[in-house]
Formats: C-alpha cells, structure tokens, sequence
C-alpha cells in the first residue's frame, strides 16, 4: 500500500480522564490538580505511574492496569501522586509519539494538542518536556470539528485538504518548549522496559 493511502495514527485510552481521576481521589477539580502537580518538578519524588487504568490501545495492551511504583513513606502524598498521574499520561503521549514517527518514518519536530487539557499550561509543559518538543496549541475550541469541516468543504467546493485546512487554521499561541533537564525524571527507558514486559506476558 503506498505511503498516502493510510492516515497515521496512535490512540491512547488513558490521557486526560487519568489526572481527573487522581484529582477526584483527592477531591480537587482539574485545574486544582494541575497547579498542585506543576508546583513538584517531574519525577514525583520518585514516584513513577504506568497510567493504563483502562487498558489502552498505544502500547496494545487492551487488558493492562495501572501499575504505581517507587512508593514511600516520604512520597506517598496528593501532590506527588498528582505529578505521577501528569507524568505518566505525558510519558505515554512521547511513548505514542516514538511509535508514530517509527511508522511514519520521518522525525516529529513538533506537536499540536488540542482538547480539555491542552488549555493548561502544566499539561503542555509536561508533554514538552516528556517528548523533547516545543508544543503548540491553537488559539479557539473545537478544533476536531474544524478539521471535519474543512473537509467536509473541500469535498464541496473540489479544492484540496491542504489548501482549505491553510485557508482556516487558526492562529497559534506561543509555542512551549521543553526543559531537557528534565526529560530523565520521566524514565522512559524504565517505562518502555515495563510495557514490553505487560506486552509478552500477554
């Protein structure tokens, strides 16, 4: 099959309803659960969270479960419990991304989110620094059914995607950037070593 006949794509269960949920655990909302989780630097203190609570589909792992690891004494508090829950979502979005470029077979130099936690500047900054690029996001809402409708309008008026999606993309707010000082404190290596053990014991 040639290379334009499919669209790439990743899918991940577990993103934004993850935080949610840490954040009901400890009875905040998630704009709270953010600001307490951005007040820690990544890394938890050590707490690191494989966020597969309702199995997931990037790793393919339909039947995985949460996994919580490195607990202490010291640790074990709402905040760090937060920061692992960010941690962990944005760790499995530079799993997802790794996965993509691999089949996509060219580098990813920079990613738009979109959505209910793209807005908040903790979940942008996470995702920066777990992937190692500079995160965009546009300005405005609804943005899935901006791109259905530029292509909905394509179709009608016989112009072309690219064309019409240039036509109507919004502006961008200022991109942000990764920290690379932090990008250890996300243990991919650790995490990839744990998904490809939740994938052959399968």
């Amino acid at each position: 099959m040639p290379p334009a006949a499919f669209f790439p794509l990743v899918c991940l269960v577990n993103c934004t309803r993850v935080v949610d949920r840490f954040a009901a655990l400890v009875g905040l909302d998630r704009r709270e659960a953010l600001g307490r989780a951005a007040a820690l630097d990544p890394g938890a203190e050590g707490l690191l969270l494989l966020p597969l609570l309702g199995g997931e589909r990037t790793p393919n792992l339909p039947e995985a479960t949460g996994e919580l690891h490195g607990v202490t004494m010291e640790n074990l508090r709402p905040e760090t419990l937060l920061r692992a829950a960010l941690d962990g979502v944005a760790a499995n979005l530079a799993y997802a991304v790794e996965r993509l470029g691999a089949v996509v077979g060219a580098p990813i130099d920079a990613l738009t989110v979109v959505g209910g936690g793209a807005a908040d500047a903790a979940w942008r900054q996470a995702i920066a620094d777990a992937t190692g690029l500079p995160v965009q996001r546009p300005e405005g809402d609804e943005h899935a059914a901006r791109g259905a409708a530029v292509q909905a309008a394509a179709l009608v008026r016989g112009d072309s995607v690219g064309s019409m999606a240039a036509d109507w993309r919004p502006d961008r707010i200022e991109p942000t950037m990764p920290r690379p000082k932090f990008q250890d404190a996300f243990r991919l290596p650790e995490r990839r070593a744990i998904i490809a053990a939740l994938g052959s014991a399968g």
